[in-house]
């Protein structure tokens, strides 16, 4: 073995250590850092698209490189795993720093996390095992540490989508009684006069505005919307999140309709408010008992905008 391959295999164990140490030695918790943490953190989003195109380019000259007169194409594999090893470390680095200045140690940015630390490791591993590729079980090694690491970004890459859009952002916009058979196994019934105003009206609001902070997910101020007793009981500040009948007692009202230029609105700068009517219809709800059950028809209609009225009116 030569003094340069034992150099790489002493570094590649070095950083891989320091990856998987990382978490561990410092834990994330839900407790915010300072400002210049996070304006540091947030550069992994200008860093993470780099590995991931290196990443997946490489089976693609590997395949590219078995032809033979494109052999050449073989030099350049080595390269772009060096590249791609460095930008996916810088992305592990300034994506704990994130997580660490925000304050989040949710489920799924935990599976993020350590779907980008793990793929990096692999990459790692890949490399030596390229650097060794003159034996046959090194090459075959190779290809199958390449295929784990790659499986593993993708793991990782998903959760970061869902972090970012929201876990339903692929299915939001399929028509609700196909997105209904897939989660459930059947078919939604159309929407009556029968149905849960909460569950037909309602949480479809909460699903679109919300749960890409409040959801098991992501915990924002350890408050989540995604289950009625839940959405009801609050998070950290100790008001209830949903109070039946009484408006100045929800936080969930006083936070859609508090002025937009004050740093409680919510949903928060980037994400897309919420109509007026929307506001009207949770308003209505609440203020008519905030039942879980309710069916439509029993909530009275008389005190609604015209708009909304209108909107019942044409359910069956």
């Amino acid at each position: 073995m030569t003094k340069s391959l034992k150099t790489i295999i002493f570094a590649g164990t070095i950083v891989s250590l320091f990856l998987l140490l990382m978490p561990v030695v410092f834990p994330l918790s839900s407790e915010a850092g300072a400002d210049w943490i996070v304006a540091l953190g947030r550069f992994h989003i200008l860093v993470l698209h780099f590995p991931i195109a290196l990443i997946l380019i490489v089976p693609v000259l590997e395949i590219l490189s078995s032809f033979k007169p494109l052999q050449f194409v073989k030099q350049t594999i080595p390269v772009i795993l060096v590249l791609a090893i460095l930008f996916a470390l810088k992305a592990c680095v300034l994506g704990y720093t994130l997580a660490t200045g925000e304050g989040d140690s949710s489920g799924l940015l935990v599976t993020h996390m350590w779907g980008g630390i793990i793929a990096t490791v692999l990459l790692i591993i890949a490399f030596i095992l390229h650097q060794l590729s003159s034996f046959r079980l090194s090459r075959l090694s190779y290809f199958c540490v390449l295929g784990l690491s790659i499986i593993s970004l993708i793991l990782g890459t998903h959760s970061g989508a869902s972090l970012v859009h929201g876990e339903n952002y692929l299915t939001e916009k399929i028509p609700t009684p196909i997105k209904s058979a897939f989660q459930t196994g059947k078919i939604d019934e159309p929407i009556t006069k029968e149905s849960s105003a909460y569950t037909r009206l309602i949480k479809p609001i909460f699903e679109a505005h919300c749960y890409l902070c409040h959801s098991a997910a992501k915990q924002k101020g350890d408050f989540r919307m995604d289950e009625y007793d839940l959405l009801l009981y609050g998070g950290e500040s100790g008001m209830a999140g949903m109070e039946p009948n009484s408006l100045e007692d929800s936080e969930v009202h006083h936070r859609i309709t508090v002025d937009p230029s004050k740093k409680g609105f919510m949903p928060p700068e980037g994400n897309k408010p919420l109509t007026s009517d929307q506001i009207a219809l949770i308003e209505w709800w609440i203020k008519n008992g905030a039942s879980p059950t309710q069916p439509i028809k029993k909530y009275a209609e008389e005190s609604l905008p015209e708009a909304i009225q209108k909107q019942l009116s044409e359910i069956p």
